[in-house]
């Protein structure tokens, strides 16, 4: 087996540690491998390594620029690293790249809120629902939005539609 395919199966067997510590030894003579270097921040983020994490992506843009994963992983790390303006501007980045990153998209809104811009997230919300209409958690972070705003027969309205779609979840009967 390759030690590619080695890594590959630990990740998938959430055996990040040992996944890493294999990367690790690989890239050290070859940090241009843009592959790899995404693995390893894979298993850094999921290590809760977020430092780590976002050398690892940031070397990895380096050498794809144009890869909207390692931009949404970068976010990610930036955001856990309590780095707004870099977070916000790393999902803008994977949005500018892959409009239909929902993802990105929700994680950027998500962000907005915590930090008392509760409009603009509305406004990526509703610009996510042009890519996406059955997830519950879009119309969950519209209706918190509009909540904070205090329009709230608005908010009503996204989780009764967020229940819809996830009647299970809890948390939206809250």
């Amino acid at each position: 087996m390759k030690k590619l395919d080695k890594v590959n199966e630990l990740i998938a067997n959430s055996q990040f540690e040992e996944a890493k510590s294999i990367l690790q030894t690989m890239i050290k003579n070859d940090e241009k491998d843009h592959e790899k270097v995404k693995l390893l921040g894979l298993c850094q983020v999921n290590l809760g390594e977020y430092d780590e994490g976002r050398k690892s992506f940031e070397t990895a843009i380096k050498y794809a620029q144009d890869d909207a994963t390692s931009w949404f992983y970068l976010a990610n790390c930036y955001d856990n690293l309590n780095d707004f303006i870099s977070a916000k501007n790393a999902y803008e980045t994977v949005i500018n790249l892959r409009e239909n990153y929902v993802d990105a998209y929700k994680n950027l809104a998500v962000l907005l809120i915590k930090n008392k811009k509760e409009q603009e997230a509305i406004e990526l919300m509703q610009k996510a629902l042009e890519y996406e209409q059955n997830d519950y958690s879009i119309y969950y972070i519209l209706g918190t939005s509009c909540m904070s705003q205090k329009r709230y027969e608005e908010s009503i309205e996204y989780f009764k539609k967020a229940i819809e779609l996830n009647p299970q979840h809890a948390q939206l009967y809250n």
